[in-house]
């Protein structure tokens, strides 16, 4: 540990900075010429756009605040992150920090969990094994983490020939429901599973449920997806009492992505709709994408010849803008959504393409010509980190569009168009 801490303290000191620019034109998934290499990256998470962390195992964890141009190594220990209330209050665990302005300062918290979820400012929930191999240890604060109260929630029935083993994941919809995830073995190691459990009041009462999956994403209302070890992500809109598998994960380009699972491991989302997942297994991993709730995915990106068990993780801090841990030593960002549904062009128009820009670059204004629109579609506008710049519906039979530009600043926008997406460059 004391050799981990003395790493840590060298790289706090020093920057990533081996290029002092990203090739942004770039489509789909790829990998970042400047960060941290590792063997092996645990977790990441974006902010927004340009903020981030990343850990890396034993080489420590690390920061950029410019889009992954540049990487300065932060003193914490934790393999995992976790963010609320507006990305304000962020944990790192096992080893609990914690941070209040966004992942800039970090203090030491005496507590050591497995998950932890904050459903609101002031009500948060923390979780790890207890001493009894029958029970897990779930910890609630009503002060925004202040204080801890502490109590044991049964597992396993007493004299049973099974033991809990580990904890994957705590996720709470509200201050009162929320669910638990355990791992499960028999005393002599032949066998065991995922065993879920529900809360109604707020922790006081436990039952057990189907709500057994490694990651729990909360969507709205009672809507969750969950994934599973290397099996299908499973959808529910009555807080698991039914489940059905999401199984519409599609290979758009076969001959270039060549996935044969149609799994997910780890999850992040930006609003309800927008998802992005990752899953690796041996001979291979994806990462996925949805932009329905989870009822369609796309596979976007392959990863080939993958170790049996590794951490993978992804985050999508904007529509089109995400990224992406797992093997080859590399981080994986997109600019512009990764993929299907997306269809991206850096050429004025392509042969599938039903919209057509005159010119690309441009200097003051975006011309867009194509066929009658059948139907009212929208037109949104996005600049590099995925901000929104404009939203605005096209009517039935409108076969242009003018877009002027002069008062934006020089640079790199996105153009949707219903379900196709192009960029170009303002000069």
């Amino acid at each position: 540990m004391q050799n981990s801490k003395a790493r840590i303290a060298t790289f706090f000191f020093v920057a990533f900075v081996v290029s002092p620019c990203l090739v942004y034109a770039q489509q789909g998934w790829f990998p970042l010429t400047t960060g941290p290499i590792s063997s092996q990256f645990t977790s990441i998470y974006f902010i927004n756009a340009d903020t981030g962390l990343v850990s890396c195992g034993d080489l420590g964890n690390f920061r950029t605040t410019d889009e992954g141009r540049t990487w300065t190594a932060i003193a914490i220990f934790g393999s995992h992150y976790k963010f609320f209330n507006n990305n304000k209050l962020g944990f790192s665990y096992p080893s609990v920090y914690k941070t209040t302005d966004g992942g800039f300062n970090w203090t030491y918290e005496n507590l050591s969990v497995s998950d932890i979820d904050f459903p609101s400012d002031s009500i948060g929930y923390i979780v790890r094994k207890s001493s009894d191999t029958n029970a897990i240890l779930l910890g609630k604060t009503n002060n925004g983490g202040k204080s801890w109260g502490y109590s044991h929630i049964p597992v396993i029935p007493p004299h049973s020939k099974m033991r809990v083993v580990d904890v994957h994941t705590l996720a709470f919809r509200d201050n009162e429901h929320g669910f638990v995830t355990v791992e499960a073995e028999a005393m002599d190691g032949s066998g065991g599973g995922p065993i879920g459990l529900s809360t109604s009041d707020g922790g006081n009462n436990w039952i057990g449920g189907n709500g057994d999956g490694y990651q729990l994403l909360f969507l709205h209302d009672s809507t969750w997806i969950s994934t599973h070890f290397h099996s299908q992500p499973t959808k529910t809109n009555d807080d698991f009492n039914t489940l059905r598998y999401l199984d519409s994960i599609v290979t758009f380009d076969s001959s270039r992505y060549d996935c044969y699972r149609n799994t997910s491991y780890a999850m992040s989302k930006f609003d309800t709709n927008n998802i992005l997942g990752i899953d690796v297994y041996f001979g291979g991993g994806q990462i996925i994408r949805s932009t329905d709730a989870g009822e369609s995915w796309h596979i976007q990106f392959c990863f080939i010849d993958a170790p049996y068990d590794v951490y993978a993780a992804v985050s999508l801090p904007t529509k089109l803008v995400g990224y992406a841990v797992c093997v080859d030593s590399q981080i994986y960002k997109t600019i512009d959504g990764g993929g299907p549904p997306f269809t991206n062009s850096v050429n004025s128009s392509t042969e599938n393409s039903k919209y057509t820009l005159l010119s690309n670059p441009i200097t003051s204004s975006a011309d867009f010509q194509f066929e009658a629109l059948k139907a009212p579609v929208v037109f949104e506008l996005f600049d590099l980190l995925g901000r929104q710049l404009l939203h605005q519906e096209l009517f039935a039979g409108q076969t242009s569009l003018h877009l002027d530009m002069q008062h934006y600043p020089a640079g790199i926008y996105f153009a949707r168009l219903g379900n196709e997406t192009v960029w170009f460059i303002k000069m």
